[in-house]
């Protein structure tokens, strides 16, 4: 019921002792008393906009009175509280001895509640899916990279023992490369491949922030790769000769991390 039909309606109610009600409970003058009180007290709540303490008072009142023109107040504060359920049985309950007259204003009202509370049901599905698409997509990424920074601490303690042993050859140098290069081209693809497939959904749902997060993360991703495919042409490419001292870093950074490779022949 709009705003001004309803107030008119209280103000009617209040003046004639609830007078639009058509079927009352047998009541004695303190409890009519009481129940006017109980609605007096709830229109002032409605306007003020506690709209869960305005319910109380129009239930209270209506089991006290009986008379279903309470049953419309009762109905527009769950409305308005987004209780779809409780204000169509409130106004399912009224239009049982309700005029004729007001049979087809109460069968609108009644199917534009189900329609919003099957919307809102629907958005709230929707919402929860694309968060637990969200949620899945980044356990992705994260078990990436992590397979990602395991398999490159593999390549340092490679490298570094290369490093140790290979005196007077650069054999075990080639492999510490290749090992290395290869570690780098698969994490970080892999990690740039997922971060691509999510990106159209992150975009769908409006979640700029992890939609730009996760571009970081693919940008440097590719980067990481880029330096994965170096070292593997260093590593076809080097000749036979006294092994070098080689050495490989990671360092960590807010948009993902930095490569280095450092070689003294």
């Amino acid at each position: 019921m709009p705003r001004t039909m309803w107030a008119l309606w209280a103000a009617l109610s209040l003046s004639n002792g609830f007078a639009i009600a058509q079927e009352t409970a047998d009541t004695t003058p303190e409890t009519e008393e009481e129940a006017k009180a109980l609605f007096r007290n709830g229109v002032q709540l409605y306007e003020e906009g506690d709209y869960e303490a305005a319910a109380e008072a129009f239930q209270m009142a209506y089991d006290l009175s009986g008379r279903s023109a309470l049953l419309l107040n009762l109905a527009n504060a769950h409305e308005r509280l987004g209780r779809f359920d409780q204000a169509i049985d409130a106004l399912t309950r009224y239009r049982l001895g309700a005029d004729e007259s007001e049979q087809i204003a109460l069968a609108r009202r009644i199917t534009h509640l189900e329609r919003r509370r099957d919307e809102e049901t629907a958005s709230a599905l929707q919402l929860a899916q694309q968060q637990a698409e969200q949620e899945r997509l980044k356990a992705e990424v994260a078990a990436a990279q992590a397979q990602a920074a395991q398999a490159e601490l593999q390549a340092r303690m490679a490298a570094a023992d290369t490093g140790r042993r290979a005196a007077g050859a650069s054999k075990g140098l080639k492999l510490g490369l290749g090992v290395t290069g290869g570690a780098l081209v698969a994490g970080f693809t892999t990690t740039a491949a997922l971060t691509w497939a999510g990106s159209d959904g992150w975009i769908d749902a409006g979640d700029q922030q992890t939609y730009e997060t996760m571009r970081t993360l693919h940008i440097g991703s590719w980067i990481g790769a880029g330096v994965g495919a170096a070292l593997l042409t260093t590593a076809i490419a080097l000749p036979g000769r006294k092994a070098p001292e080689a050495a490989l870093s990671f360092n960590p950074t807010v948009d993902g991390g930095t490569v280095a490779w450092r070689m003294a022949w």
